[in-house]
């Protein structure tokens, strides 16, 4: 059975228990308009659901923020550039400790211009 017919199986089983799922989904690391973010888009101005979306703001292009207007969405910043600062055996962030707070905060300041 695939994944999305399990799923289906289950929530048709929460259904007849009179319960409903709610599912979280978010459009990752978007940083122009693609396929992926079509589906998301058609779902934005039900009056139940607004998509959120990680956008990753260095790499985002003009077109991105045309593309949604007009949409019910909600965005936040996912990344800066989305580089991973950290060594190779430690947890990836782009805002890791190992960087120094002036360079955590100099990517900040550059995000708000």
């Amino acid at each position: 059975m695939s994944g999305c017919a399990t799923l289906i199986r289950e929530m048709d089983l929460w259904a007849q228990d009179g319960q409903t799922v709610q599912l979280w989904r978010r459009d990752d690391d978007l940083a122009s308009p693609t396929p992926h973010l079509e589906p998301m888009l058609a779902t934005a101005n039900r009056p139940d659901l607004v998509p959120p979306l990680a956008v990753v703001s260095a790499p985002a292009v003009p077109e991105l923020p045309d593309r949604l207007t007009g949409y019910r969405v909600e965005t936040a910043v996912r990344d800066h550039r989305h580089v991973n600062h950290e060594h190779a055996d430690a947890k990836k962030s782009e805002f890791g400790l190992t960087r120094s707070l002036f360079s955590r905060i100099a990517d900040v300041a550059a995000e708000r211009q």
